[in-house]
């Protein structure tokens, strides 16, 4: 896909694809939105739809596939359909929204910290066991001098 900076070279792309749709539906889109985008889009740049290709599998920027979708969503679709979209986006929302509270859940959110520090500690712990302390038999002696002299 191209990334396209500005709607000018996106409008090009729109006006393009728009003339490879039905009459029926180009109709159902204003005359003063394809006006619009006319007036707007950039002269220098050119886009060729190729019809052998499948939609997604055309070069075609993100910008205008998000124009084309407004325009699909605003203009051509029927009231029930647009009904299911908004069904389904809502439906979506929700699911992000529960994703979202149970990844940062507030109850959850410092227990994992917890029980793995505590983890942590358990396994210093054991590895730091009791040693038993054995004092060399030149530190006896010598702390034995040391003792002497102190006195």
């Amino acid at each position: 896909m191209i990334k396209v900076d500005n709607y000018e070279e996106a409008y090009v792309e729109v006006i393009e694809v728009l003339k490879y749709i039905p009459m029926s539906e180009y109709k159902k889109i204003p005359k003063r939105y394809i006006i619009f985008m006319e007036e707007n889009c950039s002269e220098n740049s050119t886009f060729v739809y190729n019809i052998a290709l499948p939609f997604d599998k055309q070069n075609i920027s993100d910008t205008a596939k998000n124009i084309l979708g407004m325009i699909f969503r605003l203009f051509i679709i029927g009231q029930l359909q647009k009904e299911e979209l908004n069904n389904k986006d809502k439906a979506r929302k929700k699911q992000e929204e529960l994703e979202q509270y149970i990844k940062y859940n507030p109850d959850n959110l410092f227990k994992n910290k917890k029980d793995n520090q505590h983890k942590v500690e358990e396994t210093i712990t054991e590895e730091i066991a009791l040693a038993e302390y054995k004092e060399s038999l030149f530190k006896k002696i010598w702390n034995k001098i040391l003792s002497i002299f102190k006195r």
